[in-house]
């Protein structure tokens, strides 16, 4: 039996804003959204006074779950950076919920 990954790309643009009010210091720019429809991946630029960082999420938008599949404080560093193992319930009003808000249009 065979079977067929489709991957959606949605194209955003460039620098595009998402915010997150419960991070008020910080600024985040989605950098590329990629994955299927109800497996959507993420990744942004997290901007602050302390500095700057980027992830890549992956979300499960029919469970509400989430997980890591890269961080670090350069964008280079996502090649090296180690994905978690297992995805976690999303909280509600946290960076995770409102980015799952934006990426599975909830």
């Amino acid at each position: 039996m065979h079977f067929l990954l489709i991957m959606l790309v949605v194209k955003v643009n460039a620098g595009q804003m998402l915010a997150i009010p419960s991070d008020v210091k910080a600024t985040y720019e989605i950098l590329q959204v990629s994955g299927t429809k109800n497996r959507p991946i993420l990744e942004t630029k997290r901007s602050s006074p302390s500095g700057d960082s980027y992830a890549i999420r992956e979300f499960d938008c029919k469970n509400k779950k989430t997980r890591y599949l890269a961080d670090s404080s350069t964008r280079e560093g996502l090649k090296s950076s180690k994905p978690e193992e297992e995805m976690g319930p999303i909280v509600e009003n946290s960076i995770a919920w409102y980015q799952y808000k934006f990426v599975c249009k909830k």
